[in-house]
């Protein structure tokens, strides 16, 4: 009973760092979808400086909106490079946090079977001890019978 009292003290703990590590994950793959949001977002707004430059092009621009283009386009690019490196730490970062949850809820598991390992062992002890008693209580009967018809 000690015992029990002690593991269902560690298992409120275990409980609690799974949770902890579970909202840690959450808010980890969260981080990954705005990263990846605002990677699409960069991506289609490249797409319309691209499709308005084609349409200029199409037409008569002067060569110094043409090369203000290209260097905007090269520099939301390399915006998206930065972007594709940070999405790629928050991804590993995110797989990080995912093993962290899962071990600490195998953790939490394990004292769970634990505290019901013991708690089929005390029903296994209480059972036999009600089996006993049952048989004592059986055996006493049938010795009291013995004796009053050994007496009449």
């Amino acid at each position: 009973m000690a015992q029990d009292r002690g593991l269902k003290l560690v298992l409120d703990q275990r409980k609690k760092a799974e949770d902890q590590a579970q909202k840690a994950w959450a808010q980890g793959v969260q981080a990954v979808s705005a990263c990846e949001a605002q990677l699409q977002k960069l991506a289609s707004f490249k797409q319309v400086y691209l499709n308005e430059m084609a349409q200029k092009s199409a037409g008569v621009t002067n060569m110094t909106s043409y090369l203000a283009y290209q260097e905007f386009i090269a520099k939301l690019e390399r915006i998206a490079e930065r972007q594709e490196k940070v999405l790629d730490g928050l991804r590993q970062r995110a797989d990080e946090l995912r093993g962290k949850y899962l071990k600490t809820r195998q953790d939490r598991q394990i004292i769970e079977s634990l505290l019901e390992k013991h708690r089929k062992e005390r029903q296994a002890a209480e059972a036999r001890a009600e089996a006993k008693l049952t048989d004592d209580v059986v055996s006493s009967k049938m010795a009291r019978a013995a004796i009053e018809r050994s007496r009449a």
